[in-house]
């Protein structure tokens, strides 16, 4: 979660070469969607129409389903609840 923290501090600047070097399952149909796996609790999603244009989404994901744009969206706030 700490590398999470350290990507957010680029805001929209994210692109899909920061997340090179992480192992990640391809789960996209149509689109590029990467999962990254973080712990038992959350994985990222990076996904898009092109690995060679900005990602549509970075979402941190919670077990149950719910998430947040780490680009825009408060991840502290959101793991607290």
């Amino acid at each position: 979660m700490d590398e999470v923290r350290d990507l957010v501090q680029q805001g929209q600047a994210l692109s899909w070469k920061d997340f090179e070097g992480y192992p990640f399952e391809d789960v996209g149909s149509g689109l590029y969607i990467r999962k990254y796996e973080i712990n038992e609790n959350y994985h990222v999603l990076v996904g898009g129409g092109s690995v060679d244009t900005a990602p549509l989404y970075i979402n941190l994901v919670k077990r149950n389903g719910e998430k947040i744009d780490i680009r825009y969206d408060d991840i502290d706030h959101f793991i607290l609840n």
